[in-house]
């Protein structure tokens, strides 16, 4: 069998089944901010499976909040609530949003939403990296030019204008 027409699932290519993980994605959020993310996943994700808010510990998946799975009527979505974690499955958008609210420095870290499947194992499949900062830093101060102006009269007309005087530009 030639490498090209192999199927997916052939021995010849040993990494096919391995999903591509999406880079990781920074969220920047000051204490007492709020989090909201959605995470879009495929049909082959499946609604009936639970999703879950995970803190990644290296490659483990510790679940915060999760879903109950399952079927639903409409409006087609589950939602669970834990402290100050708020996940909801839309099952229709096949997107799951995530609110995380009056974050803390403490909260800062890698977040994944995954997919528990049938084996009871945490798929995450949109990975994010949380900073939260105490406090927001002043913005560095403009410094502005200072254009020192010298009056100029002209001949016959008597009028004056203010011109910066070439060479008088400095900065602060």
């Amino acid at each position: 069998l030639h490498p090209a027409s192999a199927p997916l699932s052939s021995p010849h290519l040993p990494f096919a089944g391995l999903r591509a993980q999406a880079p990781v994605a920074e969220k920047r959020l000051l204490e007492g901010s709020s989090l909201y993310i959605h995470c879009p996943y495929t049909p082959q994700t499946g609604h009936q499976q639970k999703k879950a808010w995970c803190r990644m510990r290296g490659d483990k998946c510790e679940p915060l909040v999760e879903t109950s799975g399952g079927p639903t009527t409409y409006p087609y979505t589950i939602e669970a609530t834990k402290g100050k974690i708020k996940i909801v499955d839309h099952h229709y958008y096949e997107t799951v949003s995530i609110t995380m609210t009056n974050l803390q420095a403490e909260d800062s870290g890698t977040y994944s939403c995954a997919h528990r499947s049938n084996s009871n194992q945490y798929i995450p499949f949109r990975t994010i990296s949380l900073i939260v900062s105490k406090e927001k830093k002043p913005l560095p101060q403009p410094k502005y030019l200072q254009i020192q102006k010298t009056s100029l009269s002209q001949g016959s007309g008597g009028s004056m204008y203010d011109r910066p005087v070439p060479g008088s530009c400095k900065f602060l």
